[in-house]
């Protein structure tokens, strides 16, 4: 089904679909890395998974995280081993370039490392991805240089979050905020634009889990509160509306929550401060 993120046996993927030309001569295999094709049919006989995004014309993006405790080694130096999540695989199909499908699954794979117990986690990319590395630097990673295949070595590490980006320092939240709000979201919309979130995840099929990410990891909350009494870098608690009817109790809850990234009043006293089309 196309706009979602399902979980995928490498043994049931086409290696021959054209999305993974690029990645075969990225990594053709020599002293220092594994080729893709091998490291490919290796995953498939150990019975691994990836998260796969398709639509009509095939493959349109490829996701593999892994938990590991190995060294990185560096062409001036080498870290030590213990825990950490490698993205080992992050690739999107040019028609799908600059659109929200990036920024959906680093958050997604963002998240799953939050609820991990590891504190660091890397990816390796090579200079001529130059997006690939804006896009991960805007959510925080950081060069540490590059590893002897030539590739960049990206990492996060929760313990160094720097809270004066609210997407640097995403998924976590600062502590002794000063308030917080919540904002109410109808069931109906909530799955689809929180599908992150704890309940979500657990109405889905266990190969949805990557669920719905095109819309991005952004959200723009339009809304008709008399005051505006939210502030930028404050979290807002995702409040998910039940709609079904009466029902069992407990069905409306905080599901998740967000950082308010910018605020925007369109109306002020029944005046317009722009117009409908801004």
């Amino acid at each position: 089904m196309a706009g979602r993120f399902y979980l995928r046996k490498f043994a049931d993927i086409n290696l021959d679909d054209e999305f993974f030309d690029t990645l075969k001569a990225d990594y053709p295999g020599n002293a220092n890395s594994t080729g893709f094709i091998e490291w490919f049919n290796k995953k498939a006989n150990n019975g691994s998974t990836a998260l796969v995004f398709e639509d009509g014309i095939g493959i349109g993006a490829f996701v593999v995280i892994k938990e590991e405790q190995e060294c990185i080694e560096l062409k001036n130096d080498v870290l030590p081993a213990f825990k950490r999540i490698k993205i080992s695989t992050f690739r999107i199909a040019e028609r799908y370039r600059r659109q929200r499908i990036g920024e959906g699954a680093i958050g997604l794979i963002l998240w799953k490392w939050q609820q991990s117990d590891c504190d660091e986690i890397y990816v390796t990319v090579f200079d001529k991805h130059k997006t690939l590395i804006v896009q991960f630097e805007r959510f925080g990673f950081i060069n540490i240089g590059k590893n002897r295949n030539g590739e960049n070595v990206l990492m996060k590490n929760r313990k160094k979050i720097d809270f004066s980006s609210v997407y640097g320092s995403f998924p976590f939240i600062k502590a002794g905020f000063d308030c917080a709000g919540y904002v109410i979201v109808e069931d109906q919309y909530h799955d689809t634009m929180f599908a992150y979130s704890e309940l979500a995840n657990k109405m889905m099929l266990q190969t949805e889990i990557g669920s719905s990410v095109s819309n991005g990891l952004c959200k723009i909350y339009v809304g008709k509160a008399p005051q505006i009494k939210y502030k930028i870098g404050e979290p807002v608690l995702i409040y998910r509306k039940y709609t079904q009817g009466a029902g069992k109790r407990f069905k409306s809850c905080i599901t998740s929550y967000c950082v308010i990234t910018d605020v925007i009043q369109a109306k002020s006293n029944n005046r317009f401060l722009m117009s409908f089309g801004e």
